[in-house]
């Protein structure tokens, strides 16, 4: 991270900002009576404490926060409206973030993607992937364990895991020797890298449960030349 650079916020801080927006003009005071009656056995200086981020919240404290402030502003609030704003938000201490508005689609009850703004961020390829183009600026071979470090990553795994049939014609077309040893991984890794999903799994995703086969075949052929895009990357 540059100087120029700003961490996102963690959970707690946006928690914190959150609750103090919806405190508003209303004294500490207030909002600690409604915790109390919420369940939380907080004073003055504990609600302080969680609008300056320092409260690590579990599911319980949410739960019970939410009842506390449907209680200071007489209106139900969900999960969800605890973390307010946009951006990223932190979610582990070395500094993976999601999207807020995913955390509050995952706090709402909405499944959680697998693709790239959610694990590739957290699990992120980026830092395999620079050593591995570093070599290639050299003009020197990749090392095998950087090239393991890419087969491997859980990204990666993930998608090799999941490929489909659709996905073993498509790599073929492209004139992949999937019997060759470590292709079908290689192959893996650069869909992890361009999509964060398999092409049959990103293709669906464009195209939505609605698609017709006009749509999927013209959703099909643009990703066919993204990842053919990407190989020749690699190949120059």
């Amino acid at each position: 991270m540059t100087q120029e650079e700003v961490a996102p916020p963690s959970v707690a801080e946006v928690l914190g900002l959150t609750a103090r927006a919806l405190r508003g003009d209303r004294k500490v005071e207030l909002v600690a009576h409604a915790a109390k009656s919420a369940g939380l056995n907080w004073g003055s200086g504990r609600i302080a404490d969680l609008e300056a981020g320092r409260v690590s919240p579990t599911l319980p404290t949410l739960y019970a926060l939410c009842v506390a402030f449907g209680i200071l502003l007489d209106r139900p609030l969900a999960l969800a409206d605890l973390f307010a704003g946009d951006g990223q938000v932190r979610i582990a201490a070395d500094g993976a973030a999601v999207e807020l508005c995913e955390l509050r689609d995952m706090l709402s009850g909405r499944s959680v993607d697998y693709g790239t703004h959610q694990i590739a961020s957290r699990l992120s390829l980026e830092g395999t992937r620079a050593a591995a183009d570093q070599f290639a600026d050299a003009g020197v071979e990749m090392p095998d364990y950087v090239r393991t470090a890419l087969r491997e990553h859980p990204v990666a795994q993930i998608v090799r895991q999941n490929l489909l049939e659709a996905d073993y014609r498509m790599l073929r077309s492209l004139g992949l020797n999937l019997d060759q040893p470590g292709a079908l991984d290689e192959a893996a890794y650069l869909m992890a890298d361009q999509w964060g999903r398999s092409f049959t799994a990103e293709r669906d995703r464009r195209g939505g449960p609605d698609a017709n086969p006009q749509k999927r075949g013209r959703i099909s052929r643009e990703l066919k030349a993204e990842l053919r895009e990407a190989i020749n990357r690699g190949d120059d």
